[in-house]
């Protein structure tokens, strides 16, 4: 009896340090998506951002909105994945505050969308309030996904590529 393909690609069982790529290439593929798209709505969020037009900035902005939903998704699923997996083997107290950071950002995911239900059926001062909620929840999450050992990891990425050239 053969076993069902795996849902996700698989890391490959040799080498620490190929593993390791591959987790990192995962992470940093899907963290860098996030990071674009979530730029993308905080800076056009302005009005005129998308549309000068309200009505069409407002659907863009929603339509967006579900597209980074989806992106912040899978990048919270990919920490959760790496926190468990644990591929350099760090220390439990490591490990544990990298789920906290996981918790934070499925809160802060749901609070964020939550709001922004809550804004598109609002009116009057209830609607600037959820609007604010949402805004701040939102870029919470931002900011809380971007610190860490991803940035640091990134960056020396980075700097390994422009050594390949110079």
């Amino acid at each position: 009896e053969e076993n069902p393909p795996p849902l996700f690609p698989q890391p490959p069982k040799s080498a620490k340090y190929e593993r390791i790529d591959w987790f990192l290439f995962f992470h940093l593929s899907i963290g860098l998506l996030w990071l674009c798209a979530a730029f993308l709505q905080i800076y056009k969020h302005k009005v005129g951002g998308w549309s000068f037009e309200r009505e069409e900035h407002w659907k863009t902005h929603r339509w967006f909105g579900k597209v980074s939903l989806l992106i912040a998704l899978l990048h919270t699923l990919m920490m959760t994945y790496i926190t468990f997996e644990n591929p350099v083997k760090q220390d439990l107290m490591i490990q544990v505050g990298y789920l906290g950071m996981v918790i934070q950002s499925v809160i802060l995911l749901q609070r964020g969308f939550k709001f922004a239900r809550l804004t598109a059926r609002s009116t009057g001062d209830e609607k600037k309030r959820f609007k604010k909620f949402h805004e701040m929840s939102m870029f919470q999450l931002y900011v809380k996904t971007i610190r860490g050992s991803g940035t640091i990891r990134i960056s020396a990425w980075l700097l390994w590529i422009v050594g390949q050239f110079l």
